[in-house]
Formats: structure tokens, C-alpha cells, sequence
């Protein structure tokens, strides 16, 4: 009696679906800090990558690294792009722009800081009350984070410090408005959407 063939044709497997989130930032504080959540999040069904910047930190320019690199590759309908921007030193004419980029496609958002994005590391330290200027905030935040400097990693930060700060910044910014023109941070927005 013949013995049935056996088939050696292997199942196509097809890659998992992740989610994707492409960040274009003014400088490298924003490329390190979330570098260090996507250490803490730890999903393989979470990419984020921080476009690297450079020298050019007007808003402009960071929108341009962020369109070429959105060109180069296939987002899928849930992917998501980001725009990290500091309020400090550029005129709003300048964000608004931006914003109405961001309007013009579901997949694209914009994380302001007023004044700067060192104002969200703050956040997760403490509440950010005495914070008057892009220097105050730095100083404060040196207070609470010996050794941190614009360079540092941020290997200090765990997650319940960044649960911490997202309770903090929605206090401030209610509904995710940007803060065009008042102290406060929507980082908690691309944050908790990598978190959930």
C-alpha cells in the first residue's frame, strides 16, 4: 500500500501588525525622552521613532523632516504622526500653521509645550506652578532632577512617574487644547496614546 505524500509546503505567516508612531522634534531632550518610553513600554506591537534632528529647530523644519519621512514610507490607516514642538520663541503664526497640517489628515497630530518641552519632564517631578519662562522651567526642573542637563538620558523616569505627569498636564490642559498662549503641555496626548 503507497503511503500518502506529505506536503512541504510551510503556512505563509504573515508579520503582526504594529502601530506606528513617527515623531519630528525641535532638538535632542524629545528624541532622548522618548527613546526612554519606548524602553518602558516595551510592546512589540508599539514602533515609535523619533525622526533624528537637526540644526534646523523652527517649526517649519521640523514639519519638512517629518512630510520627506511620511513620503518615504506607507502609514497604515492607524499609524500616527507627530509633531513636537516648544511654544517659546516662535511666533504663533508659525504653530498655526502647523495646526491646520495637522487638520488636514486624521493620522496627524501636533504635542505643543509652552514654554518648553522641559516643562513636561518637569511634570514629572512635580506640578510646574512656578514657571514663567523656558530658564525658570529649566532651573526648576534642575532642582528636582540633579545632574539633568539638555543631553542627559532619561533613565530616572519610570512609568508611574509618566502617569504622574499626563494627571498633571491634563489638569492644565483640559479637552488636549494646545497651549498657544497660557503654561502647559499636550505631550500627555502622544504619551497616553503609545501607553493605550
Amino acid at each position: 500500500m503507497a503511503r500518502a505524500r506529505r506536503s512541504f509546503d510551510r503556512p505563509i505567516r504573515r508579520r503582526s501588525y504594529y502601530k506606528s508612531f513617527i515623531i519630528s522634534t525641535e532638538g535632542k531632550t524629545e528624541e532622548k525622552y522618548f527613546s526612554r518610553l519606548k524602553r518602558i513600554v516595551n510592546n512589540p506591537s508599539i514602533h515609535i521613532e523619533c525622526l533624528k534632528p537637526d540644526s534646523k529647530s523652527a517649526p517649519q523644519y521640523v514639519l519638512k523632516r517629518l512630510e520627506k519621512d511620511i513620503r518615504k514610507r506607507k502609514l497604515e490607516k492607524d499609524d500616527e504622526a507627530w509633531l513636537v514642538i516648544d511654544r517659546d520663541g516662535w511666533e504663533e503664526k508659525d504653530i498655526q500653521e502647523l495646526c491646520v497640517w495637522t487638520q488636514q489628515h486624521k493620522m496627524r497630530f501636533m504635542a505643543l509645550s509652552h514654554p518648553c518641552f522641559e516643562y513636561w519632564l518637569l511634570l514629572h517631578f512635580t506640578e510646574g506652578k512656578n514657571v514663567r519662562s523656558a530658564h525658570a522651567c529649566r532651573e526648576q526642573l534642575s532642582n528636582e532632577w540633579p545632574g539633568y542637563h539638555k543631553t542627559s538620558g532619561c533613565s530616572v523616569l519610570t512609568k508611574e512617574m509618566i502617569s504622574a505627569a499626563i494627571k498633571r498636564a491634563k489638569r492644565e490642559c483640559r479637552n488636549n487644547e494646545l497651549p498657544l498662549n497660557k503654561k502647559g503641555t499636550n505631550v500627555c496626548q502622544l504619551v497616553e496614546n503609545i501607553l493605550n
